[in-house]
């Protein structure tokens, strides 16, 4: 890496003369750019550079949607450091641009990151930013609201524009996909504590406490089947169906099969009317 080399080092590699470096940072906060050093030894040694941020993606290697205000954060992150060492009186270096990354996988063997429409407000939102040089919202979200033809002005926080009708190419896919990103989950303490493998296996759980978790389980449950075809029919008119196969074997089908199993699970167990006593009985591995 460019960043940790001596500025001697590469200034006797001569590497400024065949290169023009991309200083990439994909994070919300860019606390090690921000170090005059730095900017001084990458303006001593080239005389171009480019920096690189990130729009979807980047975030974690399986991720399903796009959080705009991460992103958001990561460019008002490099607003920051190029107004300071490439346009400010402390300029130290000639950047030609910023490159937008909209990241696919982390790597070949990685599984898909969120998909291009479900990214379409961060994008927007990302490089009216970068275009203003700042982040106002009524500015920069009214511009991205008439861009994508959206019906009501986008929302950048975390949740589920329900009534939201936008007329952009993919709009479907990233009203489903945000829907079922939303959905009200039973949170992991619920589920572990009184419907672990454990506790489906024989049958045994505080049946109050599942009477009330199950209106949500099946509230997730039925809105997983009812999306399955309007889901893969968006899906199909973008990608190919290799690619439709894989985002809903990892997005998509463990999760339907997952509250399937919990629906079932709660019906049998608040079927019981005299419940095991403890120790269940262990099966134990053959001597």
């Amino acid at each position: 890496m460019i960043r940790g080399i001596d500025s001697t080092e590469l200034a006797e590699s001569r590497i400024g003369d065949f290169v023009q470096p991309m200083i990439w940072s994909y994070s919300t906060d860019l606390g090690d750019l921000k170090w005059p050093p730095l900017w001084q030894k990458f303006g001593e040694n080239f005389r171009t550079l480019w920096v690189a941020s990130a729009f979807k993606g980047a975030a974690t290697a399986a991720e399903m949607y796009t959080n705009p205000r991460q992103h958001l954060k990561n460019h008002l992150q490099w607003v920051e450091i190029l107004e300071t060492y490439a346009r400010g009186p402390e300029r130290r270096v000639n950047v030609r641009g910023i490159a937008l990354t909209g990241w696919q996988r982390f790597d070949h063997f990685a599984a898909l990151c969120e998909l291009l429409p479900v990214a379409m407000k961060s994008l927007g939102v990302c490089l009216q930013t970068m275009l203003h040089g700042s982040f106002d919202a009524e500015v920069v979200l009214d511009a991205v609201t008439t861009i994508l033809k959206c019906e009501k002005q986008i929302s950048i926080e975390l949740e589920y524009e329900e009534d939201q009708i936008c007329q952009y190419p993919g709009f479907e896919i990233q009203h489903l996909v945000e829907e079922i990103n939303f959905l009200d989950f039973p949170s992991d303490e619920e589920l572990r504590g009184y419907l672990n493998p454990y506790q489906i296996k024989y049958k045994v759980s505080n049946q109050w406490m599942l009477r009330r978790i199950f209106p949500r389980i099946s509230h997730v449950r039925e809105t997983l089947r009812s999306s399955v075809l309007p889901l893969r029919r968006a899906l199909t008119d973008f990608y190919d169906e290799y690619t439709v196969d894989e985002w809903m074997e990892i997005n998509f089908n463990p999760l339907l099969k997952e509250y399937e199993h919990y629906s079932s699970a709660v019906e049998e167990i608040l079927e019981q009317r005299a419940l095991p006593r403890r120790p269940f009985a262990v099966s134990l591995p053959p001597k």
